[in-house]
């Protein structure tokens, strides 16, 4: 009874989102639409001159002025977990032998213990979603009633239309890679392993924090219409 009792629990709540499917790289919509996810690094924005914060905005504008298609920009909170870090300094101080930087390294682990004690250590991600829509969903003028009472907007997941959506996809991949590459930011697109992973943690955000010596990110330009 339990097992059933959690599995319409699940059932239940899947309903409310979204998602249709993850797959080929790719997030499918239940209301037909299909997107790709970049994650891209960030730049030090502050640490620029003003003539360089200038030079920046005004790529980013061009950027954005240039697009032919709907973007959107998603920033991810996260707490990190410095317990393990702090671990591994404690066992490299033990282990050094020269008493100045012994005492370095004592004295860093107390400065961390003190940030820790007066704000969280938070990790922030950026992705930008890149999306596909198809002909009838993006022609499609959908009045109050007929998105309460349900969407007839194609079904852009059928086998049959999956070249296609690779092919506009990739197109859209590339300039939005190539546009942030001209300001210095990388980026990388999510497989569909790392889709699922997004998606969970953006719905549960009660998530244990993540380990602070373990987490690491590798950037890679995409290749022409890889998806």
């Amino acid at each position: 009874m339990a097992k059933k009792n959690k599995s319409n629990s699940r059932a239940s709540i899947q309903a409310f989102l979204p998602i249709k499917e993850i797959r080929n790289n790719l997030l499918f919509l239940k209301d037909g639409s299909v997107k790709a996810i970049l994650k891209v690094s960030g730049v030090n924005f502050y640490l620029m001159s003003n003539d360089e914060q200038d030079i920046v905005v005004g790529t980013f504008q061009e950027f954005i002025n240039s697009l032919e298609f709907p973007i959107q920009i998603l920033v991810q909170s996260r707490k990190i977990d410095l317990n393990t870090y702090l671990k591994s300094l404690q066992e490299a101080a033990d282990k050094e032998q020269t008493p100045l930087l012994r005492e370095d390294f004592f004295e860093y682990i107390k400065f961390i213990k003190e940030v820790m004690k007066v704000s969280s250590i938070m990790d922030k991600n950026f992705y930008v979603i890149i999306p596909y829509f198809s002909d009838v969903l993006q022609n499609q003028k959908k009045s109050f009633l007929s998105g309460f009472f349900g969407s007839s907007a194609q079904d852009s997941s059928r086998n049959s239309d999956i070249g296609k959506i690779t092919e506009v996809l990739g197109q859209r991949i590339n300039s939005v890679a190539f546009s942030l590459q001209s300001l210095g930011i990388n980026s990388k697109q999510l497989d569909t392993q790392e889709l699922i992973e997004l998606m969970y943690s953006s719905y549960n955000l009660d998530l244990p924090k993540i380990n602070a010596k373990t987490e690491s990110t590798s950037f890679d330009s995409p290749k022409s219409g890889a998806l």
